[in-house]
């Protein structure tokens, strides 16, 4: 809870508003000097970062949608409220995309060097030019050029029986068109569908909430007497909710954050979305609850059976109870206090929540992240269906269950057919990776290095080397070069958390890698090399637009075709589509008085060393103060890393990809032990 408690809250008869948050500044300097990341001076020099292009830069900025989060901006343009929104995590990224330089063949042609680079250091030695090929045994990389690339590709896939191969893709540059070409290709070529790395929110809300997960809109926090946030850092990772939320907070609304890190950007937060804003900053979260990590379906189960034992719950007395007497008599059965124990907290914090709860007339939720992680995330989501359900608070206007994607790509991939990655199983004979490092988005890095050495053949496609590309191949390694998003010709569409469907054109102006090809062309080619009976590839994005359009919802999406072009998908959340469902999850537990263990992700742009997060009484315990270098260890593996004391519940640890590939195994949290390096 906020160091300030209010006063107990009675139960009402008729449910009335919580006590309002707090609207005001978030304290200390002006503008966020000294706040890191957090203050306005971030935006300021990510701005300055793209001295080396700024006509360019200042066209990708007005003219293709943000991605920078979850929701995409058009432009600067807010995405949901009126007005602008500069994007410092889009400012990272465009000054990456500002390299101009290319390798050359000899910087390739000795893979013993490169093996001892990083992956930001790899990235440093330019785009990728021409399609290149590693065989086993071999020094280094040899040059191709794409008729050479396609033969070889199309020979191994021909070879290779669909259900040898796996197919992959990342989040970063992803974009509809490519999404819906990976599913294609694989779909043509009898593989499994593609998965997606970072796809673990959707993937939560598609399980946990079924068919009404298509989301209202973020629109609706605009007006909530309470917003509970779930697993986020919106000036993080998120920054396009920092100024929504201020605004919520000014029309009235309490936000209340569970997670197990009190994340300082929850507290202070800066944009220079307004002048307000900039200058004063603001306090998005009124109050906290540390949670156990995966015990958020716990606490909201908790919750739940308060407000039961108090008879606010309207949906028990309406016809047709979806399961309300059979799920409730399951709720009681546990007892308060298992549930308790399970959320990590104290049964005043939960009671607190709750009457919180009962007085909220609108209730919005919004959940990302860590909430939602694999291991726990559709019990966590089914248990927030469940209280909202039980509030009447879902498929009505003033109050929603907001999914929040962690990147902008992820709910047109889902979209397209795209499953969620959560590790790199072996046995594949063949691996197509499309804009992924598995090693840096997936957990268990000694498993990985295995399945990619394992697999006969490898193909990356990609716009950089990355650390995966050097791990040695059964047979060989082919990599093809991508576009970025913002050089595709015809342009690029991708939709939004919000269900929006925006159109981001090809960018002129800057120096183009002149044997890249669009991320959906390469997978249509080597079907087509694979087997000449398949259709041509089509011969424009606006073509491949008018297949993608046979998705459900897409139909109109042809029109979106200019820059600024965008559409409403079909949203659903309807109470009549949810049925009460018991939880049986449980979180984990250490066992042998080590840590536990999630991944973080880490920063954009180049985030330098990976960051440790502890709490002061376990930094203390581990004999590591702020800045050591620590070093990590589990049953599968060992990291370096940068402590960073940090307000995390006691217990659990936090460290930043890729450091936590290295220590993990799966989803969810892995126990281990730190001492100073």
């Amino acid at each position: 809870m906020s160091d300030h408690t209010p006063a107990e809250l009675p139960v009402p008869s008729h449910p009335a508003p919580p006590v309002a948050g707090d609207p005001g500044g978030a304290g200390g300097l002006p503008f966020g000097i000294g706040e890191g990341a957090r203050g306005v001076g971030a935006v300021l020099g990510g701005l300055w970062a793209l001295r080396a292009d700024p006509a360019y830069a200042a066209r990708v900025l007005t003219q293709s949608v943000g991605d920078g989060c979850g929701l995409g901006s058009r432009g600067l343009e807010h995405p949901v409220l009126p007005g602008r929104h500069t994007c410092p995590n889009r400012l990272a990224r465009i000054r990456q995309e500002l390299e101009r330089r290319e390798l050359v063949p000899a910087d390739v042609m000795d893979l013993g060097v490169l093996r001892g680079r990083s992956a930001s250091a790899l990235r440093a030695m330019g785009r990728l030019p021409f399609p290149l090929l590693h065989r086993a045994g071999e020094r280094g990389f040899s040059r191709l050029d794409w008729a050479e690339a396609l033969e070889l590709v199309g020979a191994q896939l021909a070879a290779t029986p669909g259900a040898q191969q796996a197919w992959l893709a990342g989040s970063r540059d992803l974009s509809n068109e490519g999404a819906w070409a990976l599913a294609s290709a694989a779909a043509r070529l009898g593989a499994p569908p593609p998965r997606l790395a970072a796809g673990g929110t959707w993937a939560a809300a598609a399980e946990g909430l079924g068919g009404a997960g298509r989301g209202a809109s973020f629109s609706a926090l605009i007006g909530a007497d309470l917003i509970l946030l779930l697993g986020l850092d919106p000036a993080r990772t998120q920054p396009a909710m920092v100024r929504l939320l201020h605004r919520a907070k000014a029309a009235g609304a309490r936000v209340v954050a569970i997670n197990p890190a009190r994340e300082p950007g929850l507290e202070r937060a800066w944009s220079v979305d307004e002048l307000g804003l900039a200058v004063r900053g603001t306090r998005l979260a009124d109050d906290f609850l540390q949670v156990r990590p995966g015990g958020d379906a716990a606490l909201l189960s908790a919750v739940l059976l308060n407000l039961a034992r108090w008879g606010v719950v309207p949906v028990a007395t309406a016809s047709g109870d979806r399961g309300w007497g059979a799920f409730a008599g399951n709720l009681e059965a546990r007892g308060l206090e298992a549930w308790i124990e399970d959320a990590g907290v104290g049964a005043q914090e939960v009671e607190w929540l709750a009457r919180l709860v009962s007085r909220a007339e609108n209730l919005v939720s919004v959940f990302s992240g860590g909430f939602a992680d694999p291991a726990w995330g559709t019990a966590a989501v089914r248990a927030l269906a469940n209280l909202h359900l039980a509030r009447g608070a879902i498929g009505r206007p003033g109050s929603a269950i907001l999914p929040l994607a962690e990147r902008l790509s992820i709910v047109g991939a889902a979209d397209c057919g795209l499953l969620p990655a959560s590790a790199l199983d072996g046995g594949a004979a063949l691996i197509w990776l499309a804009g992924l490092d598995p090693l840096a988005e997936l957990p268990g890095a000694a498993a990985t290095r295995a399945a990619l050495s394992a697999a006969a053949v490898r193909i990356h496609q990609a716009s950089w080397l990355d650390p995966s590309m050097l791990v040695e191949p059964g047979a060989l390694t082919l990599i093809l070069p991508s576009c970025l998003r913002h050089e595709q010709p015809g342009g690029t569409t991708s939709t939004s958390s919000d269900r929006v469907l925006r159109y981001s054109p090809e960018i002129p102006g800057h120096p183009r890698i002149a044997e890249a090809r669009p991320g959906w062309r390469i997978p249509l080619l080597a079907v087509r090399a694979a087997d000449p009976s398949q259709p041509e590839a089509p011969e424009s994005a606006a073509a491949l637009r008018r297949e993608l359009a046979s998705l459900p919802g897409y139909g109109r999406l042809p029109e979106v075709h200019k820059a600024g072009r965008w559409l409403h998908l079909p949203r659903r959340e309807s109470a009549e589509l949810l049925r009460f469902t018991p939880i049986a999850q449980r979180p984990p537990r250490a066992r042998s008085g080590g840590l536990l263990l999630s991944a973080r992700r880490p920063p954009e742009g180049d985030p330098g060393p990976p960051a440790l997060l502890l709490s002061a009484p376990d930094a203390e315990r581990a004999r590591v103060r702020d800045g050591d270098r620590a070093i990590v260890w589990s049953a599968h593996g060992r990291a370096e890393a940068r402590v960073r004391i940090a307000d995390l519940r006691e217990g659990s640890a936090q460290l930043e990809r890729p450091a936590a590939a290295e220590v993990t195994v799966g989803p969810g949290c892995v126990e281990v032990q730190v001492e100073r390096a």
